[in-house]
């Protein structure tokens, strides 16, 4: 299949502050970022002040109820018992070290399809939530740069005081499927099965491959004009064939705290890495190219869920 049938059109940002206190902040930091975010947003463009978005009357009208609440359309075919639909982005920190007054630090946001229009509002609450403070030090920051990913390299393209004019997304383009390739997981990848999580033991490639699957076809649907047409349970179905190999997962227990839901919540998953190949990889390979740039399994949009494909000789 051709990569371009299945790619989604993605802008990769990368910020660029400079702490001005110091910044503790907990492993795989997404969450946090997420929180300073979505709550600097709120703050920023909330005319109603409700406490909930759904009753609201701007609720299909609002960069934040889309962003954050991300409502389905009345017309939807998809997803119609839900409240919600996939979100169309992700925050990638950089490092979950602290960070020291007066040291550089970089946050990648990744903007999906119709998402990417929103970039104006993304900037805005970030710079925002600088002032406002991250972290158990409440460390403040400042907005240096912002560059958007450009194949291998980053363009700078805006910096504060600049105007700022949104980039066009991009096609990832994909070389050859690979006779193998190693996929290595970098943040907790959480997959359910059965309403149960897959620990390292029952992790298999067609519960992997269905999530990227699921969440590809989502953000398609509901942020683009390109729904995603293949055989969804012919491709699930044939995955079963595929076996990773050279298997060096673990679990990865970890927690993070709930300002909305006031309490501790779980959000353990698997780091490590496997290996997939033979000839019956291609079939996959574009998919599996398109969830390197949107994350898959629970927790995406922190961050969780991130892995990186190494072609292997």
């Amino acid at each position: 299949m051709d990569i371009q049938q299945v790619a989604i059109p993605v802008a990769r940002y990368r910020f660029r502050f400079r702490a001005l206190s110091r910044i503790a902040l907990p492993p795989f930091s997404g969450s946090t970022w997420r929180g300073v975010f979505g709550m600097a947003l709120k703050d920023s463009v909330c005319v109603t002040r409700q406490a909930t978005c759904h009753r609201c009357l701007l609720v299909r009208h609002c960069s934040y109820s889309y962003l954050f609440e991300t409502p389905p359309p009345p017309d939807t075919e998809k997803m119609r018992r839900y409240n919600a639909a996939p979100h169309p982005f992700l925050i990638e920190p950089h490092s979950d070290v602290e960070i020291r007054a007066n040291e550089s630090f970089g946050v990648d946001a990744v903007l999906i399809g119709k998402g990417n229009d929103y970039l104006p509002f993304v900037v805005h609450a970030l710079r925002a939530a600088g002032e406002q403070g991250i972290g158990r030090a409440n460390g403040r920051f400042v907005l240096e740069s912002l560059a958007l990913e450009a194949g291998s390299r980053w363009r700078e393209f805006y910096a504060p005081g600049d105007a700022l004019e949104i980039p066009d997304p991009t096609l990832i383009e994909a070389a050859e499927c690979p006779q193998r390739v190693r996929v290595v997981l970098q943040t907790p990848l959480r997959l359910q099965r059965q309403g149960r999580l897959l620990d390292a033991e029952r992790f298999e490639f067609p519960a992997f491959f269905s999530s990227i699957l699921r969440r590809l076809s989502m953000l398609r649907y509901f942020h683009t004009d390109t729904p995603l047409e293949v055989d969804f349970k012919g491709l699930t179905r044939a995955a079963s064939g595929i076996s990773p190999t050279a298997r060096d997962l673990r679990w990865f227990d970890w927690n993070r705290y709930s300002n909305r839901q006031k309490r501790a919540l779980e959000m353990g998953g698997l780091l490590g890495s496997f290996v997939l190949e033979g000839p019956g990889l291609e079939p996959y390979w574009p998919y599996l190219v398109a969830g390197e740039q949107i994350h898959t399994g629970k927790g995406t949009v922190m961050g969780l869920g991130r892995y990186h494909l190494e072609v292997m000789a």
